[in-house]
């Protein structure tokens, strides 16, 4: 019977102290769980605390596989990401990140040394453009030249300025002999501009007789000072008629410009009917009809 005593004892110790550590392993599940779990080491209390840390252990598996299942999904997106992360970047194969940031920083070097040498190809065609649009300005320059300087083209260059000072300096005379109201056109083709009408533009055949008279010695009295100028010399003019429709205002103002050209041993003849001429002219030949032939006779000279 002291054997059994002694036997119940020691089992009943063991249990005891396994209780405890049931209790304290209850404990600290229920901690790791979420729970606040402190039950004794007696039976009961430690059967209900099973009871509650099983019902712990079922709530945090079900939100565990909720967690799980979420981070899955985050998973999923994740790799559909950065798959199009990897498309974006090109990278190749088994290629990281990294290696594509090498890669393409490699890229960017060779391409850099392109840009450097496209820059200078293109430095060096501006510069040959520059130097073909001056060429082709110069080629043009030289052309038009060449063609201004054919005989037949430099000549009217050449007659054309000469025509167009005739009719600057004619014009001065014009204006005078006409009191202001006639001018040469300046383009040198002698056609009229009438002052009193705003300059408007005639053709010379529209002047009358007397107004195309003073026209031609208005360009008579220029040509004998432009030949005067350049150190030429007219020796002789002869002017045929036209006194005859000239007012006498407009008769002494042709005579004024008559007596002009006089000077320097210039011979200036006169052809004329006009009896008034005769008072104005210092050396006359006078020419009449023979009534008995019909020839002209010198009557006195």
């Amino acid at each position: 019977p002291r054997l059994a005593v002694v036997v119940h004892l020691h089992v009943e110790g063991q249990v005891a102290t396994e209780l405890v550590q049931l209790a304290t392993t209850v404990a600290t599940l229920a901690g790791q769980l979420g729970g606040d779990l402190r039950p004794s080491a007696e039976s009961d209390e430690l059967e209900a605390a099973l009871g509650e840390l099983r019902r712990l252990w079922e709530s945090a598996k079900e939100e565990t596989v909720g967690e799980r299942d979420a981070a899955g999904a985050r998973q999923a997106e994740a790799a559909s990401e950065l798959a199009e992360v990897v498309g974006e970047l090109g990278l190749e194969g088994e290629e990281t990140i990294g290696d594509a940031r090498q890669r393409a920083a490699s890229e960017l070097g060779k391409l850099a040394e392109r840009v450097e040498v496209l820059t200078a190809r293109i430095a060096k065609f501006e510069d040959l453009e520059a130097g073909s649009a001056e060429a082709v300005a110069r080629l043009d320059i030289y052309t038009t030249l060449a063609d201004d300087l054919l005989p037949s083209r430099f000549l009217k260059f050449i007659l054309d300025e000469e025509r167009r000072a005739l009719a600057a300096l004619g014009s001065e005379h014009f204006e005078r002999m006409t009191q202001g109201r006639y001018r040469f056109t300046s383009d040198g083709e002698f056609d009229v501009a009438d002052l009193s009408a705003a300059e408007a533009e005639r053709r010379a055949e529209s002047l009358s007789g007397g107004e195309t008279f003073l026209a031609s010695l208005s360009l008579a009295l220029a040509l004998a000072e432009m030949v005067t100028r350049t150190g030429g010399r007219l020796d002789a003019f002869f002017l045929d008629e036209g006194f005859g429709s000239l007012d006498p205002e407009h008769l002494d103002l042709a005579m004024e410009g008559i007596e002009a050209l006089v000077g320097g041993n210039r011979l200036v003849a006169v052809v004329s009917h006009v009896p008034q001429l005769r008072e104005r002219v210092e050396d006359l030949i006078e020419l009449d009809n023979d009534p008995v032939t019909g020839d002209t006779v010198v009557v006195r000279a």
